[in-house]
């Protein structure tokens, strides 16, 4: 963690640890949207990148923009959920895709 400068009261600098923030952003097909395909729907990438975070005990945030299906071109211009994935999604209680 980077350090950052700060004074006391008497005017001394003390070095301050900051916790780093992390974003991690799935984008891609089945290979990071693989739920669907898994025995435990729950333990999809997006669900294990957030445990592995947390036992790290690091400030994090984990979208998961990957589409089933997807093909390269779909990550600069988007693509419509599957409506199979769109409500297995919900049936299992996971995030619902975001679209727009």
């Amino acid at each position: 963690s980077p350090a950052t400068p700060s004074t006391t009261m008497e005017g001394d600098f003390v070095e301050e640890e900051q916790e780093e923030r992390v974003h991690v952003a799935l984008l891609g097909d089945s290979v990071l949207d693989d739920f669907f395909w898994l025995r435990t729907k729950r333990q999809d990438v997006r669900q294990q990148l957030e445990t592995l975070l947390r036992k790290q005990n690091r400030e994090h945030r984990v979208t998961n923009l990957a589409v089933d299906e997807s093909q390269i071109a779909h990550v600069l211009y988007g693509i419509h959920p599957n409506r199979v994935y769109a409500a297995a999604r919900w049936t299992y209680g996971l995030d619902a895709y975001p679209v727009a």
